[in-house]
C-alpha cells in the first residue's frame, strides 16, 4: 500500500489544573479520509479516558474550531466546523494544532502532524478503519484524579495485602494464597523465539489463541527459564500446560 496515511504525534500538555511533564505521548495513524470526530475518540481512548460524555474542540493553526456540533446544543463558539464531517484532509504536512477534552479539566494537546506520510500496512499490519496509536510514551494521569475506587481526596489509601498478591483468587499461578511458582518472572519476558515481536505474542496472548506455531519452542524457553539459577522448580510444573503448538 502507499504511504497515504498521516502520523500524528500527540503530547498531552495539561489538565486537571497541573502542566505535565515530560509529557506522556501517543502517534497515530490515520487516512486523510478520516474525520476529526474519530481522531478525538481515539485521542481519549489512548490517554486512558473513561468517561466520554465531555466537549472536546479541535483548534488548527489558522485558529479554526473543529468539534460535533450537535454537542453544543446550539452553542458551539463562533466559527466552529462540525467534527463529524471534516476530515482530517483539511491538515497540512508540519502543521501543528490543539485538541482539549473536557472543557472543565481541560485536558490540553499538542497535535504535530509528520512531515512524511506513512503506510499502514507497514506500522500496523492492517488498515483500520479509525485512527489508530502505533506508538507512545509516559505515565498517564487518572482521568479524575482518583487512586483507588473510593477515592474522594480525604480517605486514608487501603492497606495493601500483608502478603503481595495474596488476596488474589488463585487464577494464574503467581496468585492467591498459595502462590506456584515464579512463572510471573518469566511469563512477562516474552520469549525470544523466531522473529515474532513483543507486541505480536501480546496480541495472540490477549486474544486467547495458542502459541503455534511457536507454541512448544515457547514453551521450552519458559522452562529454560524457570530452571536457571534463582527461579522455581514449581514454575517447570506450570509450564506444562501451556498449549502446545
Amino acid at each position: 500500500m502507499a504511504r497515504t496515511w498521516l502520523s500524528i504525534r500527540v503530547e498531552l500538555v495539561s489538565g486537571h489544573g497541573a502542566d505535565l511533564w515530560p509529557r506522556p505521548g501517543r502517534v497515530f495513524a490515520a487516512a486523510r479520509s478520516h474525520s476529526f470526530a474519530r481522531l478525538a475518540s481515539a485521542i481519549d481512548l489512548a490517554f486512558a479516558r473513561w468517561d466520554l460524555a465531555h466537549l472536546h474542540l479541535f483548534t488548527l493553526s489558522d485558529a479554526a474550531r473543529v468539534s460535533p456540533l450537535d454537542w453544543w446544543d446550539g452553542e458551539a463558539p463562533d466559527g466552529t466546523v462540525d467534527g463529524h464531517v471534516t476530515k482530517l484532509s483539511r491538515l497540512e504536512a508540519g502543521e501543528q494544532f490543539a485538541y482539549v477534552f473536557d472543557m472543565g479539566d481541560a485536558w490540553a494537546h499538542l497535535c504535530t502532524v509528520a512531515e512524511k506520510r506513512i503506510d499502514p500496512l507497514e506500522e500496523l499490519g492492517e488498515v483500520p478503519d479509525r485512527p489508530v496509536p502505533y506508538w507512545g510514551w509516559g505515565s498517564l494521569p487518572v482521568q479524575y484524579a482518583r487512586r483507588w475506587d473510593g477515592d474522594d481526596g480525604e480517605s486514608p489509601m487501603p492497606k495493601r495485602p500483608a502478603r503481595g498478591l495474596s488476596d488474589l483468587p488463585p487464577i494464574l499461578p503467581w496468585w492467591g494464597e498459595h502462590r506456584r511458582g515464579c512463572l510471573h518472572v518469566a511469563y512477562t519476558k516474552w520469549p525470544s523465539v523466531g522473529n515474532r515481536s513483543d507486541r505480536e505474542w501480546e496480541n495472540q496472548l490477549a486474544a486467547g489463541t495458542s502459541l503455534s506455531p511457536f507454541g512448544a519452542a515457547a514453551r521450552a524457553a519458559l522452562i529454560a527459564q524457570a530452571a536457571a539459577p534463582g527461579s522455581c522448580a514449581a514454575t517447570c510444573a506450570t509450564t506444562a500446560a501451556w498449549p502446545a503448538a
